[in-house]
């Protein structure tokens, strides 16, 4: 059924767009591009939804950005990137 559907008629699943933000949108719509080389890298994947969860949390600047050298900045930004390994993202 997958494959008749997906590879064979080139179905793809249209995004609930009223109430998503745009950029989930624009995410599934750029994944479920035919051409393969397209479609964004797992690296580009993981990139955007990490600033997606940084919105939600209302922290708007992305953790890679903060430039603010203090011990805590500092520790937070480890254990996050330590956070992000383990996730492969």
């Amino acid at each position: 059924m997958h494959e008749e559907l997906v590879v064979r008629r080139g179905y793809r699943p249209k995004p609930k767009i009223k109430g998503w933000p745009i950029e989930w949108v624009e995410l599934c719509r750029n994944s479920w591009v035919t051409a393969i080389k397209e479609r964004p890298s797992s690296e580009q994947i993981c990139q955007i939804l990490a600033e997606e969860i940084d919105k939600i949390r209302g922290e708007y600047d992305s953790v890679h950005r903060i430039l603010d050298t203090s011990e805590k900045s500092k520790k937070s930004l480890y254990n996050e990137q330590i956070r992000r390994d383990k996730n492969g993202c």
